[in-house]
């Protein structure tokens, strides 16, 4: 099979099968090609069998993805929900209509439970049974109204078709400060742009855009509202609920002064070196455990 497939000669027209799909991904971590002008390096495949080019996001676009996927990972530690959270390089079979459909969203949730009940094929190939998530983000500039068509088609007709799990989906455009919202069997509501919240499919997460709003504002407006920010939380929060959150400081210093963790006898200087303690100490090994005990 490998002779047949030419990197530099791919024919987008033709169906291949999911062996196929999965030796050209391997070959494009090496090497990328180039498709209208643009580079490619990571391609998902539709229920036809055919090859969906996914060119290089843009940093801004990428960044922001990043920054959602960091809050949902310290929302799963945290909580101890204990899921999987994965990026666009992470594919899923939506599996539409009862065909391969493999798709990447920027950012996914999948739950422990299923992945746990993952053969070793599913989790190292896609040639097991379809399996999806239950929680997926799509970030875009929304300007061009065929991107947007585009996306909201492939949220409502292949991440929630009737073959997959997902249960919410969030379109969120920081170019023009919007997030538009999907829940199965409902239509999509225009969010605007404020603090969202997973429902009770990410109970307790909440997606704060002033972060997102530092990525992508200039650097006048950026320091404005870090500052705007910091205020607020020293007014209404305690010191260690706001070192917790790693974004503002007990003085005008960088080094806080000494404090003593309130689980151990442990004590810190440096937020950072704390955060790592807590949630390797106190959230991770508890988890550990009782995973050990489970099993």
């Amino acid at each position: 099979m490998e002779e047949n497939i030419n990197l530099d000669n791919l024919d987008l027209d033709r169906s291949y099968t999911v062996e196929e799909f999965e030796l050209i991904s391997k070959k494009l971590k090496f090497s990328s090609i180039e498709i209208k002008g643009q580079p490619v390096n990571l391609f998902e495949l539709d229920e036809s069998g055919k090859l969906v080019p996914m060119p290089p996001t843009v940093i801004s676009m990428e960044a922001v993805a990043c920054e959602i996927a960091r809050q949902l990972a310290n929302w799963n530690v945290w909580t101890r929900q204990n899921g999987i959270v994965t990026s666009s390089q992470g594919g899923y079979d939506f599996n539409v209509g009862g065909l391969v459909t493999i798709r990447a969203p920027d950012v996914a949730f999948l739950t422990r439970d299923v992945y746990d009940d993952l053969t070793q094929e599913q989790r190292d190939s896609f040639q097991g049974d379809p399996f999806s998530l239950i929680f997926a983000v799509e970030v875009s500039d929304l300007s061009d109204r065929s991107v947007f068509q585009n996306l909201d088609d492939k949220i409502k007709y292949e991440y929630f078709a009737p073959e997959s799990s997902v249960k919410r989906v969030w379109l969120v455009d920081p170019k023009n400060k919007q997030i538009h919202l999907y829940r199965r069997g409902m239509n999509r509501y225009p969010w605007g742009w404020r603090n969202i919240d997973g429902g009770e499919v990410l109970p307790d997460f909440i997606l704060d855009v002033s972060e997102i709003d530092e990525i992508i504002e200039d650097s006048e407006s950026e320091s404005s509202a870090s500052s705007s920010s910091q205020g607020t939380e020293r007014s209404n929060g305690s010191e260690m609920s706001v070192s917790a959150e790693g974004s503002a400081t007990s003085s005008s210093s960088d080094s806080p002064e000494s404090f003593d963790c309130p689980i151990c006898d442990e004590t810190f200087d440096d937020y950072y070196y704390f955060m790592r303690h807590f949630e390797n100490e106190h959230v991770r090994l508890r988890r550990r455990r009782r995973r050990r005990v489970r099993n």
